[in-house]
């Protein structure tokens, strides 16, 4: 069983981040989801750094974290899914979107 939540925002943010929801693909409900996981995960609120956390953060040590077996499993599929082969003419006169164009027409005479 799910649970609603109700929370007070300024409308101007609201419809701001209805948009780049849209343009993501996302939905309010997930980001609601990914909040509660978020805060679940790390027992803080998400913060939106200062340009000056920003410019110390990218001279420190990057965060480096660890996938199990099952997660690049999932990630190495999604990225043989959307790869296509690259004929060695690609280095010689094509270009990316004509390789491109060849690989879904060959998917595409390949359903039917």
């Amino acid at each position: 069983m799910d649970a609603m939540v109700t929370a007070r925002i300024p409308v101007e943010v609201k419809n701001q981040t209805a948009q780049v929801l849209r343009s993501i693909g996302a939905t309010p409900t997930q980001l609601i989801n990914a909040a509660y996981a978020y805060v679940l995960e790390t027992g803080a609120l998400p913060s939106v750094p200062t340009r000056e956390e920003n410019v110390a953060s990218a001279s420190a040590s990057p965060i480096v974290k660890s996938l199990s077996a099952e997660q690049r499993d999932a990630l190495l599929a999604d990225l043989e899914a959307m790869t296509c082969a690259v004929p060695e003419s690609f280095w010689e006169d094509a270009t990316y979107r004509q390789i491109l164009e060849e690989g879904r027409r060959a998917d595409y005479e390949a359903l039917a």
